[in-house]
């Protein structure tokens, strides 16, 4: 009796440890720009254009992209496409910015996610969350999105294959000024 109960315990251990154990990969900007309106790139070396400003793994700040108007919309592309095995479970996706303050008076940004449509447009989802408290320093910020924000639904592996991350700047007290400095993006897949 003890044998088989020890032999049932290891055996829902193991289910259960294998279902909460998961994987994540990492995804860099693969595709160019798709909305650029207010933003501009910069760069202390070679010049870079607005995806390959924000591609660096390990981050750095050396080159980025830039915003000082409120409204500002920026998208960079990510190609996901077999990047998670087939037949996985996506649990959620994060997006992640590498930023710092442009101006610490106006500086809000509002993460969010984009997909193309039919006609070649962006349908853009945007955080609910307004950040504000964006230090003077580079430091890593992110989002989670637990479901597809265009369809509401749990994340398919095909939801992967072209979209974008991006943001928009934003001032609380409505100045024309909403400044953020951008240095790297990436998007984490957590899926099991």
């Amino acid at each position: 009796m003890k044998k088989k109960l020890l032999l049932v315990f290891g055996v829902v251990f193991l289910l259960s440890a294998n279902l909460v154990l998961g994987a994540s990969v990492y995804l860099y900007p693969a595709g160019g720009t798709s909305v650029d309106n207010g933003w501009s790139s910069y760069t202390t070396g070679a010049s870079c254009w607005f995806n390959t400003c924000v591609d660096e793994d390990p981050a750095n700040t050396f080159d980025g992209i830039a915003s000082k108007t409120n409204g500002a919309e920026v998208i960079i592309g990510f190609d996901g496409s077999g990047a998670v095995p087939a037949g996985s479970i996506i649990d959620h996706v994060d997006g992640q910015y590498y930023l710092k303050e442009y101006d610490p008076v106006h500086t809000c940004m509002r993460p969010m996610i984009s997909f193309p449509d039919e006609s070649g447009s962006w349908d853009s989802y945007f955080g609910s969350s307004l950040w504000c408290s964006i230090t003077p320093g580079f430091g890593w910020a992110g989002i989670q999105w637990a479901t597809n924000p265009s369809t509401g639904n749990p994340w398919q592996i095909s939801d992967l294959d072209s979209f974008g991350i991006g943001s928009r700047t934003e001032n609380q007290q409505r100045f024309t000024e909403a400044g953020v400095n951008i240095s790297a993006m990436r998007v984490i897949v957590v899926y099991h």
